[in-house]
């Protein structure tokens, strides 16, 4: 985990929190997401009722160097992930 990820404050949306590490909380229920899911969550709560597309999901998350039927696999158990 880098400098900005760990410095980055706690998210709150309803009764959940996320927090810098990708620990998801709804009172004393805590959540550990994986790398991607978390991303994904963080980026979707940065742009509430905005729409966000693929493309600057696979921009700000995923290397350039890969496909984007790569990309599209990754995405979506990652999505899956944060759906649930």
């Amino acid at each position: 985990m880098d400098d900005v990820t760990r410095r980055r404050p706690a998210v709150r949306f309803g009764e959940f929190e996320l927090d810098h590490s990708g620990e998801l909380r709804s009172g004393a229920r805590k959540i550990k997401l994986q790398e991607q899911p978390s991303q994904i969550l963080r980026i979707l709560l940065e742009r509430a009722g905005e729409i966000v597309t693929r493309e600057e999901l696979r921009q700000k998350i995923w290397p350039p160097t890969r496909s984007w039927i790569s990309i599209t696999a990754s995405t979506m158990p990652s999505s899956d992930c944060v759906k649930r």
